[in-house]
């Protein structure tokens, strides 16, 4: 488990102390729980930078428990993340549909590369909602696809 990102809870209080920069440079270390705990200790962070950086991880990590830890720091993070994590639906992994699709999605596995964005929003309810209007008068194949699976 720790190989896919594994942090235990609580692990971060020893670590708070560590500055802005320090807990985003976490964000890119080579090991997985590294990543994940930079991604706890930027939970809740009112910083504006603090959303970019943790989007950019997400479109990149590949562990299990860092990409769930990564998501619940953009969740709370706050509304302010809707309109960062609309920007990348349908952009990571690989996006399997081409059309909106007609039946409902039932998948319950998580995670699902190609919809983590979609899936994070989730958490936001009425707000994303809100945001989400806004793609149907885009043009983004993939972006349309996704966000309304």
């Amino acid at each position: 488990m720790i190989s896919r990102g594994y942090l235990a809870e609580g692990v971060e209080s020893e670590y708070l102390h560590k500055s802005l920069n320090e807990k985003i440079e976490l964000l890119q270390c080579k090991t997985p729980a590294d990543r994940t705990l930079g991604a706890r200790l930027l939970a809740n962070s009112k910083n504006g930078k603090v959303i970019n950086c943790l989007i950019n991880a997400l479109m990149v990590e590949k562990k299990l428990y860092t990409k769930i830890e990564i998501c619940n720091a953009l969740v709370s993070c706050g509304h302010r993340s809707i309109k960062s994590l609309i920007k990348i639906i349908g952009k990571i992994g690989t996006n399997r549909h081409t059309r909106v699709p007609e039946k409902e999605f039932k998948k319950g596995v998580y995670p699902l590369p190609r919809d983590i964005a979609g899936r994070t929003l989730v958490c936001f309810g009425q707000a994303a909602l809100n945001e989400l209007e806004k793609v149907l008068i885009g043009r983004d194949i993939k972006q349309l696809s996704e966000a309304f699976r």
